[in-house]
């Protein structure tokens, strides 16, 4: 098993940066409401496919869900604005 060094977590924080990375809102039918941190999301009639930045993958079937967003809304910062802003403190 490899270390975790400082070094190697600033090479994987500048890595997730360097891609897209998308915050998605879920609200369950049960009132639940979860926020998923991702690099890639795909979605169809019955499926959201979500890529974590941890690297999982994570399926949702749209049927217990009662919405859910891509976009961020209008009080929210922009999410690759703060990711950006914790790095400085690596």
């Amino acid at each position: 098993m490899t270390e975790l060094t400082k070094e190697k977590l600033g090479e994987m924080i500048e890595d997730i940066l360097d891609t897209d990375v998308r915050k998605v809102v879920v609200r369950w039918f049960d009132g639940y409401l979860e926020e998923f941190i991702c690099n890639e999301v795909r979605f169809g009639c019955d499926l959201l496919w979500m890529r974590l930045v941890s690297g999982q993958n994570r399926h949702i079937p749209l049927r217990m869900v009662r919405w859910y967003s891509i976009t961020p809304e209008s009080h929210e910062e922009d999410i690759t604005i703060d990711a950006h802003e914790s790095v400085s403190s690596v």
